[in-house]
């Protein structure tokens, strides 16, 4: 709007360029008009947060993704190398029980709701990873019928030894 002070205010809506003409009449009644050309810049939309928590295959995995900038609802979008079991909403919520471990490339795009030139986006790209489980420890016990066997774990976790005494 344009105030009688001759402020132009307003909290737009889209971006781009026009060409507006005001009209101006004084105290005596002579009238001009004068156009000008009026630019709306596109908005900077940031993608948050700035990291993505890690995770752990086979768990279920939830983090709330935000955007601020241009006109809200925002809309959200992944690319790259999702985790199988992981999904992002719309909304911006990624879910779901990774199903695989390692480390994912991923970019999340966030677009607004803005009407002329937009919508516009702005994008985030993160490096998500998911852990392997924790390795569980069963019972040990000997098969050899003797009874004077004791049997050893390895801290590793790649090898279970077991040692017979006679």
């Amino acid at each position: 709007s344009l105030s009688s002070a001759g402020v132009i205010s307003g909290t737009p809506t889209g971006g781009g360029a026009a060409s507006i003409d005001i009209r101006v009449t004084d105290g005596a009644g002579f009238t001009t008009i004068k156009t000008f050309d009026l630019t709306v810049n596109a908005p900077t939309i940031t993608v948050d947060p700035a990291t993505l928590p890690g995770g752990q295959e086979g768990v279920a995995y939830n983090q709330t993704i935000t955007a601020t900038g241009g006109i809200a609802p925002h809309h959200f979008h992944i690319t790259g190398d999702v985790p199988n079991g992981l999904i992002l909403s719309s909304g911006g919520v990624l879910s779901g029980t990774p199903l695989e471990h390692g480390s994912f490339n991923v970019s999340i795009t966030a677009t607004d709701s803005a009407t002329g030139a937009g919508p516009y986006s702005g994008s985030r790209s993160y490096t998500l990873v998911i852990e392997q489980p924790a390795p569980t420890l069963g019972t040990v016990s000997p098969t050899n019928g003797s009874t004077s066997t004791s049997s050893t774990v390895s801290a590793s976790m790649l090898a279970i030894e077991r040692r017979n005494r006679r």
